[in-house]
């Protein structure tokens, strides 16, 4: 997914995968790809709720890792979109 896709709004934000940035009302920030792949995960999969180790395979690439780095990217990606 990295980088990958068409630009979309969502909430209120306008995404931007191929730029990796994130804009509201004239401000635009970048953020990291780890954390668009996730965004995009999340905006792909409407109302369901994602396991674990769905996340860990899509935005990791089933490459192991621990619950303080998937919590710590959610908390990135909360601070970006404001929660």
């Amino acid at each position: 997914m990295t980088g990958a896709g068409r630009a979309f709004d969502l909430g209120g934000w306008h995404v931007d995968p191929a730029a990796g940035t994130l804009s509201r009302e004239g401000r635009e920030s970048r953020i990291e790809p780890r954390l668009m792949e996730l965004l995009l995960l999340f905006a792909g999969s409407p109302g369901r709720v994602i396991g674990k180790d769905e996340i860990v395979a899509a935005v990791w690439n089933g490459r192991a890792i621990g619950d303080d780095t998937l919590a710590a990217a959610m908390s990135r990606l909360r601070t970006a979109l404001g929660d």
